[in-house]
């Protein structure tokens, strides 16, 4: 499975991956949204993320992908859609050489086309932490809109979300 934008190739993740992916996921400034703690991982949690996500593809057909660069060949970050009480959730997280370059919106536009093309799902969402105010602005760019505010796992989150419809007419 591989989803392109202009500058990436989202790929299935491997266990290949695991030093780059520990690598990112051990930077606290990538994670400082991200997960129930907000903290860096370690490389065994890593490993089992990635199992969980290979998992996720097996049961589900779909999930998070390994986000290369194109220009380098280089694994740049995580991306793809993983699923959420019901519903599929858009999820990106980039390394941080790469943030402030469009990639973001670039890589969420295609997961949304991924999603509502190959997998017809009626709405995807995204989950974020309120002080999260850039994934605000990329959401925003993709056309989702705030659904609500919810309390996941102890941690207080905006809920924002999209329809099929709503996406199909922004594409046109």
């Amino acid at each position: 499975m591989i989803i392109e934008s202009p500058r990436t190739i989202l790929r299935m993740l491997t266990l290949d991956d695991l030093d780059d992916v520990a690598a990112i996921f051990a930077n606290p400034r990538v994670m400082k949204y991200l997960g129930e703690t907000c903290l860096p991982i370690s490389r065994e949690e890593t490993e089992q993320i990635i199992e969980s996500i290979l998992g996720l593809w097996q049961r589900k057909g779909f999930g998070r992908m390994a986000v290369v660069s194109k220009e380098d060949g280089k694994l740049i970050g995580i991306a793809g859609l993983r699923f959420f009480e019901g519903d599929a959730e858009l999820f990106y997280m980039l390394d941080e050489p790469y943030w402030h370059k469009g990639l973001a919106t670039e890589i969420g536009s295609a997961i949304l086309s991924y999603g509502f093309e190959t997998h017809n799902f009626p709405r995807i969402i995204a989950v974020t932490r309120p002080a999260n105010e850039k994934t605000f602005k990329v959401l925003a760019k993709l056309g989702l809109k705030f659904e609500k505010t919810e309390i996941i796992v102890g941690v207080f989150t905006h809920i924002f979300q999209i329809s099929k419809e709503e996406f199909e007419k922004l594409e046109k």
